[in-house]
């Protein structure tokens, strides 16, 4: 699992960009877990669908199920 994140930051973060201080990388990987893969990356265990697609989902079902 985390070889799949490290391969997915380098391929889509790193090989992308040129960096001149040290600075810039930090920021760079901080807003690319919070902004895109914690929020939008779709997963495999979550049928594809991104960790917040995923929870309204399931927010939509249980009111559903609420209500019936």
């Amino acid at each position: 699992m985390t070889e799949c994140f490290f391969l997915t930051l380098k391929l889509e973060l790193v090989d992308h960009h040129v960096f001149h201080s040290h600075q810039q990388p930090r920021i760079a990987v901080f807003e690319f877990i919070e902004s895109w893969f914690n929020h939008q990356r779709g997963y495999f265990n979550l049928g594809y669908l991104s960790p917040e697609e995923f929870y309204m989902k399931h927010i939509q079902k249980c009111a559903y199920l609420f209500v019936q």
